[in-house]
């Protein structure tokens, strides 16, 4: 950004940087925050609410597998979420199914809605 600025004393000047400088850092903090939230909203399941009570996990640690049972009483849309690797896909679940989900490595973190 260039702004020209005739300053008759100093104290004018110093005034008018720190007014250019001032409104330079909020623009700079303002797009650091658009790209971070960006990068981090880059998935719509980011920010996925976790499951309600009525779907029931078995998380099995050591096996790396967790099972996922529905009983909601009407059809959800559940994923598994897992840090330090993939998330599993989004399973359609009608009242009563189940299904098994094993990632490998890393840690389970959740079931949320999808």
């Amino acid at each position: 950004m260039h702004v020209e600025i005739q300053a008759k004393s100093n104290a004018w000047r110093r005034a008018a940087v720190t007014a250019i400088s001032g409104s330079w850092l909020a623009s700079t903090a303002m797009a650091a925050f658009a790209v971070a939230g960006a990068l981090a909203g880059g998935s719509q399941v980011a920010y996925a609410a976790t499951a309600p009570a009525c779907i029931i996990r078995k998380v099995h640690p050591n096996l790396e597998n967790v099972s996922v049972f529905n009983y909601c009483g009407r059809t959800m849309r559940v994923q598994v979420r897992v840090s330090w690797n993939f998330d599993s896909p989004c399973y359609t679940l009608a009242h009563g199914q189940s299904f098994n989900f094993g990632w490998g490595a890393g840690d389970y973190r959740k079931i949320s809605v999808c």
